[in-house]
């Protein structure tokens, strides 16, 4: 197994790869206390499309952007994001719970300068 994430992140996100014929054991794991600052996210675009813009959470600014495509996954653990989905593109959305309908979202103003 390969982690992209550092193993102290409250969010662990890997790709196992095995051998053909591979056996993972049954198995459950222990319940503990986790704890995390924010809400880490992982995207997958699953087909289509689309721009993932990236900001600094103090500053609230533009940092950088990227395109993205069918397959590519997206790790955010820190900072503030926004994206343009292409019309038809579908894109898979993992995070933490309990989802909090109000409250948990701090809006950025898009047309914020850019410090890039």
């Amino acid at each position: 197994i390969h982690f992209f994430t550092d193993k102290n992140s409250p969010l662990q996100v890997g790709i196992m790869t095995y051998a053909e014929g591979k056996e993972v054991q049954p198995h459950y794991h222990a319940s503990r206390t986790t704890q995390g600052s924010g809400t880490q996210e992982v995207l997958i675009v699953k087909t289509g499309r689309m721009k993932a813009r990236f900001y600094s959470a103090v500053h609230r600014t533009l940092i950088d952007e990227k395109d993205l495509g069918a397959g590519d996954i997206l790790i955010l653990l820190t900072g503030g994001h926004g994206f343009t989905i292409a019309p038809g593109s579908s894109v898979i959305e993992v995070k933490q719970g309990p989802y909090l309908e109000h409250g948990d979202k701090i809006q950025i103003d898009s047309k914020a300068p850019s410090s890039h």
